[in-house]
């Protein structure tokens, strides 16, 4: 008779989880890369458009060269403060929506959630729309932050669960860059403006669909 050992039996079974665990640290980098990507994207965005001629003009502000008067400068403090408003609003309850929900659902409804506000920023008509794109983008980056943080350090082995932190913190970094570079390329476009706010709708629906492979 052969004798079967409990290391045969684990040797058998190592490939097949091997095979788990890798397709599983995939879906997990391709969250922490979008997560990044997204709040990159937008910190790296939004502050550039200020000086594009097109968004200046759709929204009533003198040229650049002009400088800002006090109402100018006021209404870019509220695009700003509204977001981190916004983030502060959607941190604080993401905790305990996390465990009501689960992380994955949490995460595939902030990606709607934050497509909707991005949306909203990226067609507004006047400065109130926009101030309420930026809030509901804030409030989804806010609450996707600590998720996608979380749901990493739950589900990745590890070993690599540190490279999968620097991986998110570097798609942060990529994602300003980005954004900066399309500020510079369509700075003389005048939709151009209209991409920096919204251009990382396209990030939000690859993570949305991700969660499905």
């Amino acid at each position: 008779a052969i004798k079967v050992t409990d290391d045969d039996v684990h040797h058998d079974r190592l490939p097949k989880e091997q095979a788990e665990i890798k397709a599983f640290v995939y879906v997990v980098a391709v969250v922490a890369a979008f997560g990044g990507l997204l709040f990159g994207f937008d910190i790296g965005g939004s502050g550039g458009t200020f000086v594009m001629p097109g968004f200046r003009s759709h929204f009533g502000w003198p040229p650049q060269e002009e400088g800002n008067p006090e109402w100018v400068s006021q209404q870019q403090g509220w695009i700003s403060s509204l977001f981190s408003l916004g983030a502060l609003c959607g941190a604080l309850p993401s905790g305990t929506l996390a465990d009501l929900l689960g992380r994955k659902k949490l995460l595939m409804l902030n990606c709607v959630i934050f497509t909707i506000g991005a949306s909203i920023q990226a067609v507004a008509i006047n400065i109130d729309m926009l101030y309420g794109g930026r809030f509901i983008g804030g409030f989804a980056i806010g609450s996707m932050s600590m998720c996608v943080t979380m749901y990493q350090s739950e589900m990745a082995p590890e070993r690599i669960r540190g490279v999968l932190v620097t991986m998110q913190q570097l798609c942060i970094t990529f994602g300003i860059v980005l954004a900066a570079a399309c500020n510079v390329g369509l700075r003389t476009v005048d939709w151009g403006w209209r991409v920096s706010y919204g251009g990382n709708i396209a990030f939000s629906v690859s993570m949305f669909i991700s969660k499905y492979i």
